[in-house]
Formats: structure tokens, sequence, C-alpha cells
């Protein structure tokens, strides 16, 4: 069972230390602050980052709880308005893979994003003499 792990925290910082007026990072939080729950629990995180005309989606992160009320959606939703604001022309939502979930691809397709596919990994042992 392979976990993906993410992003090196490091890497992310010293992104986040580079930002300028070409180069920016947004930050979206999703919390749960409805009369039901007392504790205003986080349901996800996203980050983008936005260079030139693009916007990327860089990393996200969902709770279970977050799921069932596709916190995501909504943070992808803010952040696709919020790349409008700066004038970009593309948002890359990332690509669809094979453990990706129904309501991913849906949400993907349902932005009418443009669908491509990229080579994929290659990987190669060699010796340096």
């Amino acid at each position: 069972d392979h976990c993906y792990v993410g992003i090196n925290e490091k890497l992310l910082n010293s992104i986040t230390l580079l930002q300028n007026s070409d180069w920016r990072i947004a930050h979206f939080s999703c919390f749960n602050n409805s009369k039901e729950s007392s504790s205003n629990e986080r349901l996800g995180e996203l980050v983008t980052v936005l260079a030139g005309d693009t916007a990327t989606y860089l990393v996200g992160m969902v709770t279970p709880a977050g799921r069932d009320v596709q916190a995501n959606s909504a943070m992808l939703w803010h952040s696709i308005n919020h790349a409008m604001r700066y004038e970009c022309s593309w948002f890359d939502v990332g690509g669809l893979g094979e453990g990706d979930s129904a309501s991913v691809a849906r949400f993907k397709r349902g932005v009418n994003a443009q669908e491509y596919r990229l080579i994929g990994e290659w990987c190669s042992q060699f010796t340096i003499n």
C-alpha cells in the first residue's frame, strides 16, 4: 500500500520566501464553524502558486470530515476565483491518476478542464565511473 508523502516541508518553506510580484503563494483553509461543531475544526488546507498567467494547485489536504462536505471542491472554487482576480488565464488542477476518487475526477471534469496526458515516469540505474 503506497502512501503519497507530499512535497518536502523545507522546499515549501523555501518557496514562500521567493514570493514577488511575478510569483505568489495563495493559502486557503476550510473550517467547520457550524452550530453543531463546538470546536471550529479544520477540514482542509490548499496551496496554489500564481506565476505569470498560470495558477497551479500545489498541495492540498482534506480530513475525512472535510471529504464528507466536499471541502476540497469549495477551496478549489475559491482558489480559481482568486486566480481570476489576478488575471490568470490558466489554472492547473493537476492530473487524474488511477488512485483518484470519482468525486475528484467529477470535479476536475466538471470545471471543463482540458485533459492531457504526460509521458509518465521513467527510471534507470547506471554507474558513473
